[in-house]
């Protein structure tokens, strides 16, 4: 890939910037995906964040909810964005996004372990307050994944106790994320198209340095985990699961 051409994904930092404008002027292709990056003149196969945020938002609203809450694993521009569209879709039913009722994690490199406690402690933090929210979004499938497995811990059931949602590819590899709600990108497809504009790039039908934009589609997968508002609000309870646990082996 770095002889022939550079796909570029979204997680794009300063130094890899500096990398992608020595590739360019070496004459090696770069196709951007998911978002620009500042600096460089490149194709760009990009997402709507904005208006992923605003679908993920109206699912939920469609279905009652009026109480949510947003995870992030950090504060990024996508997530402002991300947040930017969700928020509208609140304020179109009158309703807000309370701080208390959100999670970003810290800056920097993520250490997975660091991550699932913190995830943890935000769900038994914002789920135990006594107007507690009754759907979650979140902004990665996998995020979405970890938060799933800590509220059945809990021993909440989506969706009849609450309602989540998350975001990512449009072909749902695993189980898990076959049940899981989500505003779904076709991945494959993005990346096709940006294994094309290498090679047009190579072949000298397309500038290197060309600023051609393509906005990949979004659609709600509405999985196993999305629906209405529950009749009773169930507080999170720990020891729940392990209660199940212990009726099935007797």
């Amino acid at each position: 890939m770095w002889k022939d051409g550079r796909i570029a994904e979204h997680k794009i930092f300063d130094p890899f910037r500096d990398d992608l404008i020595r590739l360019q002027k070496a004459g090696i292709p770069v196709v951007l995906c998911h978002r620009p990056v500042e600096g460089i003149t490149a194709p760009l196969l990009g997402l709507p964040f904005e208006q992923i945020g605003g679908m993920a938002g109206e699912a939920l609203v469609k279905q009652g909810h009026r109480r949510v809450s947003f995870f992030a694993p950090h504060c990024t521009q996508t997530t402002d964005l991300y947040l930017e569209g969700f928020r509208k879709a609140l304020a179109n039913v009158d309703c807000e996004l309370p701080a208390d009722h959100c999670y970003f994690g810290t800056d920097g490199t993520i250490d997975m372990q660091e991550l699932d406690n913190e995830i943890e402690a935000a769900l038994k933090r914002i789920l135990s307050q006594p107007d507690r929210p009754t759907a979650i979004f979140t902004s990665f499938d996998s995020m979405a994944e970890r938060i799933y497995l800590h509220l059945t811990k809990m021993g909440l059931r989506m969706p009849d106790d609450i309602s989540l949602i998350g975001v990512g590819d449009q072909i749902r590899h695993s189980v898990l994320q076959q049940q899981i709600a989500s505003v779904t990108v076709n991945e494959t497809q993005l990346g096709h198209r940006a294994v094309q504009l290498l090679n047009q790039m190579r072949s000298g039908e397309v500038p290197i340095e060309t600023p051609e934009t393509s906005i990949m589609p979004a659609e709600v997968y509405t999985g196993m985990t999305l629906g209405p508002v529950p009749e009773m609000i169930k507080p999170p309870n720990q020891e729940t699961l392990n209660q199940r646990i212990q009726s099935i082996e007797t």
